[in-house]
């Protein structure tokens, strides 16, 4: 699968937009990563879930993968510059219509109140975008044509 790769795709076309309002990156793997308290507004960006459509009848297994992601987004507080949603809104402006590798346009799917401490509030925002699964068939699948062998005869057709 190409989640890292998506992941990376969103990282970077974050960065390129937003990074002068928010510290664009992968959400860490260890907990030992995670830098808390932070200093800038951030978005932190991970693969969540996929759903799978019904398969099309074409010979091949082909099936339509719908993709979520989940961006995590913190601030130190909730309006106005370097806010919380002045982050999302330049997030939204960034990536609705962006196509990661392998996958269609991002839209929008959700955008909701996560947590709130002394010193931070904290969004998420699921994104998606589509793309199409195919059977990876290596086997040849051409038809293969037969020469009469040598102990035909040309009388043997007639």
């Amino acid at each position: 699968m190409f989640f890292e790769v998506q992941e990376i795709d969103i990282v970077t076309k974050l960065t390129a937009d937003i990074s002068a309002a928010a510290d664009v990156q992968l959400l860490p793997e260890t907990q030992a990563d995670f830098v808390k308290p932070f200093s800038k507004s951030r978005v932190l960006v991970c693969y969540k879930q996929s759903e799978f459509a019904d398969t099309q009848d074409s010979g091949f297994v082909a099936q339509q993968e719908t993709e979520q992601f989940e961006l995590i987004i913190q601030a130190r507080k909730l309006r106005g510059s370097g806010g919380i949603y002045a982050i999302a809104e330049a997030v939204r402006k960034s990536l609705v219509g962006f196509s990661p590798t392998s996958g269609d346009k991002i839209y929008l799917v959700k955008f909701v109140f996560t947590d709130r401490t002394d010193a931070e509030w904290s969004y998420t925002m699921t994104v998606a975008f589509k793309s199409l699964i195919i059977e990876d068939y290596s086997e040849n699948t051409t038809p293969v044509l037969l020469t009469p062998s040598s102990t035909y005869t040309d009388n043997a057709y007639n």
